[in-house]
């Protein structure tokens, strides 16, 4: 078993004595989805120095900022200079790269989709699905520096100083996180769907209202987010790089580091 689907299982595992997630739960709050990413997860950079008013940055509300001291050259003179790190607001689970590539579960989410009658009220651009992580969004071409990131020699020192002073990977693009939390959805809808479609994959009981969506997978969703949110942050040394759970190339620059 892959460590996706591990984690999968992990946040399938019903709790005791509560009623079933996947079958019994009732919705919580508004039924209506939100799944327009914004910023979106593809392409390269996620998001640029203004994110914060995107829909993920308002509902993670306070952006952290740092600064960092990095080798600079100033009219031909090398120098150290102080210099602003901006983070970006990161997807968890990003809708775009990998949530809207998992049809077997949007099935499951989604009323216009024709499988199930209501939606669940999942919000793709939650503060549960959001974390602030380090970017080179304060050196970018419209800050104080006015160049492109490919253009500074100290790119490998300010993403490293960075890391350091936010005590989280290094943001940039990252199509393969996107594609290790992908295998934990379509592994998070097996699940769900064992038995279909005569019994609830979860708890095994027969389903009587096949149209009903299962509700309680909103939260499964938020707690898949919670446990890659330990994968981004704290610790270099329990970064789990080597299983593609990074958001950039520095960051498993760090982690081979280990500090």
């Amino acid at each position: 078993m892959q460590i996706g689907e591990k984690i999968a299982a992990l946040v399938a595992t019903p709790d005791s004595d509560e009623p079933c997630w996947a079958c019994e739960e009732p919705p919580a709050g508004s039924q209506k989805n939100d799944l327009d990413e914004q910023p979106s997860s593809m392409g390269d950079a996620e998001n640029d120095l203004h994110n914060d008013s995107s829909k993920l940055g308002k509902n993670l509300g306070f952006r952290p900022s740092w600064q960092v001291k990095v080798p600079h050259v100033v009219n031909g003179d090398a120098v150290t200079v102080t210099a602003p790190v901006t983070p970006a607001a990161h997807h968890v689970i990003p809708g775009n790269a990998s949530l809207a590539k998992t049809p077997k579960l949007l099935d499951l989410m989604e009323k216009k989709r024709g499988k199930v009658r209501d939606d669940i009220g999942y919000d793709v651009n939650s503060a549960q699905n959001g974390v602030w992580l380090p970017g080179n969004y304060g050196v970018s071409k419209d800050s104080m520096f006015s160049r492109k990131w490919s253009d500074y020699v100290f790119k490998l020192e300010y993403a490293m100083a960075a890391m350091n002073a936010a005590r989280a990977q290094f943001h940039d693009s990252h199509p393969i996180y996107s594609a290790q939390v992908k295998q934990s959805l379509r592994a998070l809808a097996d699940k769900i769907t064992l038995h279909a479609p005569e019994r609830c994959g979860i708890c095994g009981k027969e389903l009587s209202d096949k149209s009903r969506p299962p509700y309680g997978l909103v939260g499964r969703l938020n707690r898949l987010a919670a446990v890659h949110k330990m994968f981004l942050r704290g610790p270099v040394r329990k970064w789990p790089v080597s299983n593609g759970y990074f958001t950039s190339a520095w960051s498993t620059t760090k982690a081979a580091t280990g500090t």
